[in-house]
């Protein structure tokens, strides 16, 4: 409520996304402490609405990720700040154009900026928009566990059905997650691109040919969660075939994928994306340090040579993994 009053009491002057934050501007870390409660209510998984069946669960994995944790994921920032730019000026141009017909709404039923308004009619006013400023796209590539795979194994029930594959992976969860977070306002369209056994050679290829789905707009924001599939068995067996070693191949997959994305097709019409890689593989394929530090070490040097944003989900949780390997 503390944000969205903010935001209401800013609208008639504000001329970006961050002129819509508090002052002094808060720190992700911040924002994610005083958020919590409302981060937990916003991490339902969509077939667990009413239920909410994972919420202890769901706490108990919040309280564990703390602050320091969360910073021990952020390893590099965007060089070139344009993308970025790029993204928050279409999504202020979508929440001020919502803004501008809740505002109208709340004038018409003489509703203080602080009554709350059903979701229900938040979006019906968000579909009226005429010509509405268009979502910010993100899309996310990457394989079997971005696809969800074994996402249906869990602690707390056995009806799995409902909480399978892509639907239960995290691509998915951030669907449902944004919007609630948001106010209900639909602000970005997240696609994955996620299929079992594929890996950056496969996402280069896809990037290469333009053979993204019709139904795929070009990203504002491309995420690449090939890492755990790039240190698979199969990227090792395509290594030997080649007579590389796997942090060779990894390193010039890698490199390629992300010199293809930086730069502009001919006749695309489109700027580069926004490029975030995504670190999540903490081993089970080698049993040496340093073969399994490959990945997570072939991101970091090319992310920092090349200037793109990279985040450590494996940094993240891996000592709480390798303090109990058992699958929980």
């Amino acid at each position: 409520d503390y944000y969205k009053n903010n935001l209401e009491k800013k609208t008639s002057h504000n001329n970006d996304m961050c002129s819509l934050l508090p002052n002094p501007t808060p720190s992700t870390l911040s924002l994610w402490s005083h958020f919590l409660p409302h981060i937990l209510d916003s991490s339902k998984h969509a077939h667990d609405w009413h239920e909410y069946e994972f919420h202890d669960f769901t706490a108990r994995l919040l309280s564990i990720l703390t602050p320091d944790r969360l910073n021990r994921g952020v390893k590099t920032l965007p060089l070139d700040w344009t993308p970025v730019q790029r993204s928050l000026t279409i999504l202020h141009k979508r929440w001020t154009a919502i803004q501008k017909e809740v505002d109208s709404f709340r004038k018409k039923n003489n509703l203080s900026p602080t009554d709350p308004i059903d979701p229900k009619t938040i979006e019906k006013l968000q579909n009226s928009i005429p010509n509405a400023p268009r979502k910010l796209n993100i899309l996310i590539m990457g394989g079997s566990v971005t696809m969800g795979v074994v996402c249906h194994l869990n602690p707390v029930t056995t009806q799995t059905g409902k909480y399978s594959r892509r639907a239960c992976a995290w691509p998915g969860r951030l669907n449902t997650f944004f919007p609630y977070l948001f106010g209900y306002y639909d602000l970005v369209n997240i696609d994955s691109l996620a299929l079992g056994g594929t890996n950056t050679e496969s996402g280069r290829t896809i990037w290469d040919y333009s053979i993204l789905p019709d139904e795929i707009p070009y990203p504002d924001i491309l995420i690449n969660g090939y890492a755990t599939n790039d240190m698979h068995y199969n990227s090792v067996q395509d290594a030997i075939k080649r007579n590389v070693t796997l942090e060779q191949s990894v390193f010039e997959l890698s490199q390629s994928f992300i010199r293809q994305v930086l730069t502009p097709k001919k006749g695309c019409g489109h700027p580069p994306p926004l490029l975030l890689y995504l670190d999540d593989y903490m081993g089970n394929e080698q049993n040496e340090i340093r073969e399994t530090m490959i990945s997570s070490r072939v991101i970091h040097e090319l992310s920092g040579y090349y200037g793109i944003g990279s985040i450590s989900y494996a940094d993240v949780v891996r000592d709480i993994v390798y303090g109990d390997t058992r699958e929980w």
